[in-house]
């Protein structure tokens, strides 16, 4: 069914091409200018193909999901069927739609929690932070913190400094509550009548109408709760599996994690998004039901790693990730993959019962110091030789990965007693700190020294909590211990 990653008998040249804010405006520009011509059959496209944009004889739209409004949602539809005598407009309604309008809505304003958090480290600074700097101190994401310091700075609490750092200002700030709560409300409202609108049985013209003061407003006669719905059959079933085949011939790669980490893992491949409909639900329902990870998903990744990836230099063995639900689904999957790609097989991370749920670590600084103290490779644990593939289910962040990973470095260069060794994941050697007498400062006894010390430093600071006051102090001195001796964090970890 799949010729070259399209199903069969599919026209390549006017298949669906892709089109959002984040391409280059030329290419934009030649995309438009296709579907002008009829040189593609649509663009599946976001928002950003705007009101500008006009093809009088564009015979179709269809959402894949519900707009935020009745107005959004009439100018979209409106732009199909200006010059035909007939075009089709379809509405796909998702269960998850309205949940995903909620957290936009939730989260158009910055909370004010935040907000009064970072007031409050800035006054504290005394010379100012960066983004970074704020993101060490506060368990806040990264866009969360950004859109907090835009308003912050309109509002005239803050000011950035010519250096980038932000500091307080002398201006009293006082949180605009009335009109945060006036502009949620309008949107709750038009998301509101956009749920009727999914729900209704009369006339779904006539809704928009009165919705918009059309004193004409009446039944269509042609909308789907008029007539018949006209797309209510059967699906085609080639089509469907052929579509589902499609997904499943598309693996994501990746993202690597590389700032502020000692050991860079090279690029690593999923075989799907979670819950698509080819691969993710398998995953889903494999995690969250069973248990389990069925044999197909073992097979599908074998054919990743042995096909479309081929990882140079290839692999010699495989570890899981362990998981922290109890279950050995991950182990389980990892020991079945390594049997049919014919690798060794070692569980070499273990839990260590501290550190908090990753999922309430919202920021980059956080989640890898979290990951640092959660995972440990054992003193007795002698890894294999060569590069590893490390395995986990599900990847959010990506910084458990690249903090295993890390650990899986600093512990071959240990046992290697090298600065760096062949590894699938292969990193600079760490700084050799000369002494005043000159000799290297990387004797045992140095080495004992520093895991004391760098212990010490953790359990004080304890950077895995969610605390506002943490100082950068004790932030800099672990950042610091981590990069002149990294081998005993993980040893003592």
């Amino acid at each position: 069914m799949i010729a070259d990653g399209w199903p069969a008998g599919w026209d390549r040249e006017r298949s669906p091409r892709a089109y959002h804010g984040g391409m280059e405006n030329a290419v934009r520009k030649e995309l438009e200018r296709a579907l002008l011509r009829n040189e593609v059959k649509c663009l599946v496209s976001t928002v950003a193909l705007g009101m500008g944009f006009d093809k009088p004889d564009l015979g179709f739209v269809v959402h894949f999901q519900t707009p935020s409004s009745i107005t959004a949602y009439y100018q979209q539809i409106g732009r199909a069927g200006r010059a035909v005598e007939r075009a089709e407009v379809v509405l796909l309604v998702g269960t998850e739609d309205m949940g995903i309008h909620d957290h936009f809505v939730r989260t158009a304003f910055p909370r004010e929690v935040d907000m009064g958090a970072i007031l409050t480290v800035l006054e504290r600074s005394g010379q100012g932070l960066g983004k970074w700097g704020l993101l060490e101190k506060l368990n806040v994401a990264h866009g969360a913190l950004e859109h907090a310091l835009t308003h912050l700075t309109v509002d005239g609490a803050v000011v950035r400094g010519a250096n980038g750092r932000f500091s307080r200002s002398a201006s009293r700030w006082v949180p605009d509550r009335k009109r945060w709560e006036g502009v949620e409300g309008v949107r709750r409202r038009e998301l509101d009548q956009m749920r009727r609108y999914t729900t209704i049985r009369r006339c779904l013209m006539a809704f928009i109408g009165l919705y918009l003061d059309d004193p004409e407003a009446g039944k269509c006669g042609r909308c789907a709760n008029c007539r018949q719905p006209k797309y209510a059959g059967d699906v085609n079933g080639t089509l469907a599996r052929a579509a589902v085949e499609f997904l499943r011939n598309g693996p994501v790669e990746l993202v690597r994690r590389q700032q502020y980490i000692s050991h860079v893992c090279r690029p690593g491949w999923a075989l799907c998004k979670y819950a698509d409909a080819g691969w993710g639900e398998w995953v889903k329902r494999g995690k969250y039901e069973e248990g389990w990870y069925a044999e197909d998903l073992v097979r599908a990744a074998q054919d990743l790693v042995a096909g479309r990836w081929n990882p140079r230099p290839a692999p010699t063995w495989v570890c899981p990730v362990p998981s922290g639900d109890g279950q050995d689904a991950v182990e389980s999957f990892a020991r079945r993959l390594a049997l049919r790609l014919g690798l060794k097989y070692e569980a070499a991370f273990r839990r260590t019962g501290r550190g908090g749920p990753q999922k309430d670590m919202l920021n980059g600084v956080f989640q890898r110091n979290n990951d640092r103290v959660k995972f440990q490779i054992g003193a007795e644990v002698t890894l294999p030789a060569g590069p590893v593939l490390l395995i986990d289910d599900i990847v959010n962040s990506g910084w458990t990965l690249a903090v295993c990973g890390e650990m899986v470095m600093a512990k071959a260069a240990a046992m290697t007693e090298l600065g760096a060794s062949d590894q699938f994941m292969r990193a600079p050697p760490p700084p050799q700190m000369a002494d005043t007498a000159g000799n290297l400062r990387n004797n045992r006894a140095y080495r004992a020294r520093e895991r004391e010390r760098l212990q010490a430093a953790i359990d004080s600071a304890e950077f895995w909590r969610i605390r506002a006051d943490e100082t950068r102090e004790a932030v800099e001195d672990i950042e610091k211990l981590l990069r002149t001796d990294p081998r005993g964090h993980y040893e003592r970890m």
